[in-house]
């Protein structure tokens, strides 16, 4: 095994054991570990390989905001119209990704339009919410 994926390896390992004692000690962060963890994997994807950890990353990133927000506020509604997020996080993780590990231009453009399409598709619907 390279020290690169080592090193990977080591933070989300430890990313991991800091969320387990923050999500000991204060249980009303539930949120707050699936965002940390989704941080942990995307630096993971970002600084060390393979950078494929960046989708990963994305999607709880994405997740961890979304049940934030929700936790906070009481609006667990709004999942109708926000759930499009979670595919345009994976195209944000896809061109990551791409961009990080010189992939083809096929994959840079799926990621795009993974991205857009999700986005379009969560304004469309944040548009027609009651």
């Amino acid at each position: 095994m390279s020290r690169r994926v080592s090193f990977t390896m080591g933070v989300i390992l430890i990313g991991l054991g800091v969320v387990y004692l923050v999500g000991h000690f204060v249980s009303v962060a539930w949120p707050l570990s699936i965002l940390f963890i989704g941080v942990v994997f995307l630096l993971a994807g970002l600084i060390g390989k393979p950078p494929e950890l960046a989708i990963t990353g994305a999607v709880m990133t994405t997740v961890g905001v979304l049940l934030f927000y929700q936790s906070n506020s009481g609006d667990w509604v709004s999942w109708y119209w926000l759930w499009p997020l979670i595919p345009a996080a994976v195209g944000l993780g896809i061109l990551i990704a791409a961009l990080r590990g010189r992939r083809g231009a096929g994959m840079r453009y799926t990621g795009l339009v993974f991205l857009l399409e999700g986005l379009a598709f969560a304004a469309v619907l944040w548009f027609f919410r009651e």
